[in-house]
């Protein structure tokens, strides 16, 4: 199975303890594999030393295992299916790393519910999925 996380679910999981968090750790069990973009993984840091403070060198390693253990893929699709455009790029890393899920808190991007055959669903839905 191939998910694409968005970053507001891996800032999610890198700050707390709940099912957010398990679901990275699963993942980064290889229970599942994880498709992201370059983009995406640009986007973490900023979030992650902006509002939380995080410092270099812990974003740095965060970074570093993300990228090690994940699927990293630099889309060429141009997509304009959200509403939100930056949150467009998400659907282009689901699409081109072809995905069965992306999981998301962001309510522009699960309004869509399904994009490309792909299911847009929130982190608690995969969560069931996993469980299941």
């Amino acid at each position: 199975m191939r998910v694409v996380f968005d970053t507001n679910v891996y800032v999610a999981a890198l700050i707390g303890r709940g099912k957010t968090h398990l679901l990275l750790q699963r993942a980064l069990r290889g229970e599942f594999e994880v498709v992201t973009s370059y983009a995406g993984l640009a986007e973490l840091p900023m979030v992650m030393r902006v509002v939380f403070h995080w410092s270099d060198e812990a974003m740095y390693d965060w970074h570093k295992r993300l990228g090690s253990r994940f699927s990293v893929i630099r889309p060429a699709t141009q997509v304009s299916a959200c509403r939100d455009a930056s949150d467009n790029m998400w659907l282009a890393c689901a699409w081109e790393g072809k995905a069965h899920y992306l999981v998301s808190r962001d309510k522009d991007l699960l309004t869509l519910g399904t994009f490309m055959g792909i299911q847009i669903v929130t982190v608690e839905e995969f969560w069931e999925i996993l469980i299941v």
